[in-house]
């Protein structure tokens, strides 16, 4: 049986059924239309027939894994310009919630694996005293021995939830590095979840963006995408700048985070304005707002937590 929802008419951009204006249809049938409930001008063939949009880069559309695999990169390509990336992807671009999960979860799973290896070499080569560079961490990797490599390689799976060297096991990191580094992903994350609640939860915010919560969730899982590949490369750079101590390595980290947090509100400010074309200034100052405040609350929420938990 086929569901209702594939075979109702809906708008693209706020999903009001538009059954009515198809019953008025005799003799012909019109090219384009006009939802009377958000204003949004749209094909009819796109009402019916979604994909005739898809984008041939955007990994969300991928029709197999491996279609996926190698959209990855040119997806991300585009998301580094926020502004270029939503002005391609708008309100008539079809969502895939589901398949836009599945990606965010293999692109983690992915990173994880792929940053395992310098994470482990680099933590374990600078934690033993070796130079931060490339003649240093290839001294390391030749001298340590099975077991060294063993305990390093456990650590580069495992830091900052749990910190392995030297045959140890502990519960974050003693260093504080991975500390700081996850209060900085939990920032990123709060910025988009207080954007998307305001955009999604609030009734009158509701009525301004006139959205399916399906284009919110889309902003919503490549944000965290983002943030993945920020925290994958934080864990590479936060060890070398914690024992290296040099310029660039300090630089780089804070070029890193800065950007990140920059990149996370102009992203939600261009998804609204040039993907979703909602020109409301009030909507983007208050989404901008909530989402500032929003990370930082989320990330305090945790050390909160901790420091009751303590009890000082």
């Amino acid at each position: 049986m086929t569901s209702p929802s594939r075979t109702i008419p809906q708008c693209p951009r706020c999903g009001y059924d538009q059954s009515g204006a198809v019953a008025t249809w005799t003799d012909h049938c019109p090219v384009e239309g006009t939802c009377p409930e958000c204003g949004t001008d749209y094909q009819w063939s796109l009402v019916f027939n979604p994909s005739r949009a898809d984008i041939r880069w955007l990994a969300e559309q991928a029709t197999t894994s491996r279609a996926m695999i190698h959209r990855t990169v040119p997806t991300l390509l585009r998301m580094v310009l926020p502004w270029v990336f939503w002005s391609r992807v708008g309100v008539l671009t079809r969502t895939d919630p589901a398949r836009l999960v599945m990606w965010v979860i293999w692109l983690m799973i992915g990173m994880h694996i792929a940053v395992w290896p310098p994470c482990s070499i680099v933590y374990a080569a600078v934690h033993a005293g070796y130079e931060t560079t490339m003649t240093g961490l290839a001294d390391y990797a030749r001298d340590a021995d099975g077991i060294q490599l063993f305990w390093a390689f456990v650590n580069g799976l495992t830091w900052p939830i749990v910190t392995a060297i030297d045959g140890h096991l502990a519960w974050g990191d003693a260093e504080h590095s991975g500390s700081e580094l996850w209060r900085a992903t939990r920032w990123l994350l709060g910025i988009g979840l207080a954007w998307f609640c305001v955009l999604s939860l609030l009734p009158v915010t509701r009525r301004m963006a006139r959205l399916r919560r399906a284009h919110l969730v889309r902003a919503l899982l490549l944000n965290a995408a983002a943030v993945v590949l920020v925290f994958q490369l934080g864990r590479v750079l936060f060890p070398m700048n914690l024992y290296g101590g040099q310029v660039w390595q300090e630089l780089a980290l804070v070029g890193l985070l800065t950007g990140a947090w920059f990149w996370s509100l102009v992203w939600w400010g261009a998804a609204l304005r040039a993907g979703w074309k909602v020109r409301s200034w009030t909507l983007l100052v208050l989404g901008t707002v909530a989402g500032i405040l929003g990370g930082a609350v989320l990330m305090t929420i945790e050390d909160s937590v901790v420091i009751l938990l303590r009890g000082y």
